[in-house]
């Protein structure tokens, strides 16, 4: 297959139109003051913005998901001491009062 050179430029061309954001009904577009979402950001205060937006988002992500885990084991574990430790009322005692110091702790942090 040959490729003449003025297809491959009307391919790039056609690349770089689909590289262009889109306006979506609803949302600023850059004349209106909204930010468009680029791989290449000019402008240092903006990507200085977005960093500190996707690290805030990765810490709370982060802490959602170590609360997770950690409420799944405290889940595991009073149902292993209801069922295999035969003491059902100290398991809901632990799971109810662990799942608030789960949730006070995480919402404190």
């Amino acid at each position: 297959m040959t490729v003449f050179m003025s297809e491959g430029i009307a391919a790039c061309e056609d690349a770089r139109n689909l590289a262009r954001p889109v306006a979506f009904p609803g949302h600023l577009s850059e004349a209106q003051g909204g930010i468009a979402m680029v791989d290449a950001l000019d402008d240092p205060h903006v990507a200085a913005q977005e960093l500190r937006a996707h690290v805030q988002t990765f810490h709370s992500f982060s802490k959602l998901v170590l609360f997770a885990i950690l409420h799944i084991g405290l889940v595991m574990a009073c149902l292993a001491l209801a069922f295999l430790g035969n003491s059902p009322l100290i398991a809901l005692i632990l799971g109810i009062g662990g799942t608030a110091a789960l949730i006070a702790a995480f919402a404190v942090f």
